[in-house]
């Protein structure tokens, strides 16, 4: 495992990495454009070393740091793009609701039992699955002329909206958002308002399938134990931590997808407008989260 980090602000700017190699895992940091400095720790064991490789990533992700492709070399990466930007303020708000939940003592087993599967999920999986149905609805519905598409109508953004979560085979439909009159790049959650248009053959269109959220459908009320009671459900302790860590691991997987997909070209073929972004929202929450600018 090899991971990058960058820090900056308005007097300083640091790398950091971190390489993992069996039982021990090796540090170089410094200024960037400078030598860095290399530290090398062993430890008893293989998972002794990896879980305080993960603490050490945890304290440097609250300190500000913001994990860069592995693909850029450090002296590349001199600024923080917007991409940045977005993956850590998802991972931020991750780590929050992960940290959030641990600390109480009172959780509901049925509630403890879905977190703790969230942590095996095969996110592997899902990522490779999720590429080849963008592929294919991109060129079937997202820029198909005879499904509609205007290839002259510039988008602002395309939105993928879902509904009702506590079920299996979620799917977010895709919008093509245009003539949005208060308009502006975003890299964090936001109220879209409704001050825009969909464009034409762009409308509840197939998007992307949100499978991670299968294991939540025992939670939809006629599939609760008799011992729970699903307005009393929605209140307990450790509940809404452990809905958002289902939402934010997952747009952090799409966030990804959508990086590998950028980096093959294939959102080249979208007529956007300056700062488009691709989004992703709850239908009638009104907020919606960028989750990659191309």
């Amino acid at each position: 495992m090899k991971r990058y980090f960058l820090f900056k602000d308005d007097s300083s700017h640091k790398f950091w990495e971190i390489h993992v190699e069996n039982n021990k895992h090796i540090i170089f940091f410094g200024r960037v454009g400078s030598t860095g400095t290399t530290k090398e720790k062993a430890f008893a064991d293989n998972a002794s070393c990896h879980s305080d490789s993960l603490k050490l990533i945890k304290e440097k992700l609250k300190k500000g740091y913001v994990e860069i492709d592995k693909s850029l070399k450090i002296d590349d990466a001199i600024s923080e793009t917007t991409n940045d930007k977005i993956l850590h303020y998802l991972t931020v708000l991750l780590e929050s609701n992960t940290q959030k939940f641990k600390s109480y003592s009172s959780v509901l087993p049925l509630i403890t039992e879905l977190f703790n599967s969230l942590q095996i999920f095969d996110w592997d999986l899902y990522k490779t699955q999720v590429t080849e149905e963008i592929k294919k609805n991109f060129d079937e519905w997202w820029t198909n002329p005879q499904k509609g598409i205007i290839d002259e109508v510039a988008l602002f953004s395309i939105l993928f909206e879902y509904d009702y979560y506590l079920q299996k085979d979620v799917h977010a439909r895709a919008y093509g958002i245009v003539e949005w009159e208060d308009f502006k790049p975003h890299t964090k959650s936001f109220d879209m308002g409704y001050e825009y248009d969909f464009a034409n053959g762009f409308e509840a269109v197939p998007g992307i399938t949100l499978n991670f959220f299968d294991n939540l459908e025992v939670l939809y009320w006629e599939n609760l134990p008799e011992t729970i009671d699903a307005g009393e459900l929605f209140y307990a302790e450790g509940y809404q931590e452990m809905i958002k860590c289902y939402v934010y691991n997952g747009l952090i997987a799409l966030h990804k997808v959508f990086a590998d997909l950028d980096n093959q070209k294939l959102f080249d073929k979208i007529n956007k407008r300056r700062g488009f972004m691709f989004l992703v929202g709850e239908h009638d929450t009104g907020e919606v989260f960028p989750i990659y600018v191309p």
